[in-house]
């Protein structure tokens, strides 16, 4: 004979480990972390992030882009960059707080961050204000070939 207290209780243990498992799915849908090798693939992903925020009417922030690669968004991918801020460091070292506060405010539709150092931690901070302010957060950073 089965206990049905038991049986109750491991179904909400496994419903409750499947929503815990679907909310960390839907963080990691508003930050996508992306590795270019080239400035042509660079480009590219420059490209497929403004026509994915085209239709929103809202501004895409870039932080530290490649200016070589953003340049050819017009010239070989038909990019209108009015609508895209461009926010260089200067090679200063990046405040997180600012970039968490851009994607919290939700003005933007994404804000693409550059050459960048994260750890995991600040990588989950990041995917919170993003999903906070229902704004993709893309992190973009060169490969390093061996």
């Amino acid at each position: 004979m089965y206990n049905i207290k038991e049986f109750k209780i491991s179904n909400l243990i496994n419903d409750t480990s499947f929503y815990i498992n679907k909310m960390l799915d839907l963080e990691a849908d508003w930050l996508d972390q992306i590795a270019f090798t080239s400035n042509t693939q660079l480009s590219q992903q420059y490209a497929d992030i403004c026509r994915q925020h085209h239709q929103e009417h809202k501004w895409v922030l870039m932080i530290n882009p490649e200016e070589d690669s953003l340049e050819k968004l017009t010239e070989n991918h038909g990019i209108d960059a009015g609508k895209i801020l461009r926010v260089n460091t200067n090679q200063q070292s990046i405040n997180i707080n600012h970039i968490e506060i851009a994607l919290q405010k939700g003005n933007c539709a994404a804000v693409v961050v550059s050459n960048t150092d994260f750890n995991q931690e600040q990588i989950a901070q990041l995917s919170k204000s993003a999903q906070r302010g229902k704004t993709q957060c893309v992190v973009i950073n060169k490969k390093a070939l061996h």
